[in-house]
């Protein structure tokens, strides 16, 4: 198993503990590429965990996971002056989405 299913799959028990309904894996499909320039084809990629909170409000959870290094290398992953930088990054995934399918797409 890779570090980032390891990743994935902690995230996903996390979240149900916590008392979310989740789906690993979802498939998505983005407006534009890594690069920024729109996209022409039909190339799936997929969000690592989504899941729908409990009670009335539900709230939605999505994660995505990266793995670089080990833990020390994450020693400065929540601080105050990286919380711009992570809403800067969330608003432009979320931006990207044009379309997201059922996770049993993904084989």
């Amino acid at each position: 198993m890779s570090e980032a299913m390891a990743l994935e799959q902690m995230a996903c028990a996390l979240a149900e503990m916590e008392g979310y309904l989740t789906a690993s894996r979802v498939p998505v499909l983005g407006k534009r590429d890594r690069w920024g320039a729109d996209k022409d084809g039909s190339q799936l990629g997929d969000l690592d965990v989504v899941g729908v909170g409990p009670g009335e409000q539900g709230r939605l959870l999505v994660v995505e996971c990266k793995g670089y290094g080990g833990p020390d290398d994450y020693d400065n992953w929540l601080k105050p002056l990286r919380l711009d930088e992570i809403a800067y990054l969330v608003d432009g995934a979320v931006t990207n989405l044009a379309y997201v399918a059922h996770p049993s797409v993904i084989n």
